[in-house]
């Protein structure tokens, strides 16, 4: 019985921690002890977790990357004229993770892409557990948390 306890632990350790493994870890300290993560960090974070990047490559590559993957939506102009290294918004990660991940949306989300309802799918899916609008800005702690169950629930999806 403590075998399969103790089995059960390690895997779930590991899930936890497995999209972090991909990433530097002085960028990971600087991250998860920021106030609020840049554009461009938020975009390098979803593509490298959902393994469409190699880490090495940098976060001007990331962002082209959810630049295209968001080609023909509103948002798409949104990031080509916003700053890179200006707060990311919770939709606005929320959106990056939907794309990179390929999360299947909702009605509303099929109907009008876009933070949103990128926010309220991942609440649905209890992936973003903590209280705020799509419009509050995310914290690194809160980011990594957020990946994190989205990588672990990614075989459920």
């Amino acid at each position: 019985m403590s075998v399969k306890v103790c089995f059960l632990c390690v895997c779930i350790v590991t899930l936890a921690t497995s999209p972090l493994v991909a990433y530097e870890p002085e960028w990971v300290d600087a991250i998860v002890t920021s106030e609020a993560i840049a554009r461009r960090d938020a975009a390098y974070m979803s593509v490298v977790s959902a393994g469409l990047m190699e880490p090495e490559r940098g976060t001007e590559d990331a962002i082209r990357l959810v630049l295209s993957l968001a080609e023909g939506t509103r948002f798409q102009q949104r990031m080509l004229d916003a700053n890179p290294h200006d707060p990311v918004t919770l939709g606005e990660f929320a959106f990056m993770l939907m794309l990179s991940h390929e999360v299947p949306g909702g009605v509303w989300y099929r109907l009008f892409p876009g933070p949103r309802y990128s926010v309220r799918e991942l609440r649905a899916r209890r992936i973003i557990l903590e209280p705020g609008l799509p419009s509050h800005v995310v914290d690194g702690d809160r980011a990594f948390r957020i990946v994190t169950r989205l990588v672990a629930m990614e075989g459920e999806i």
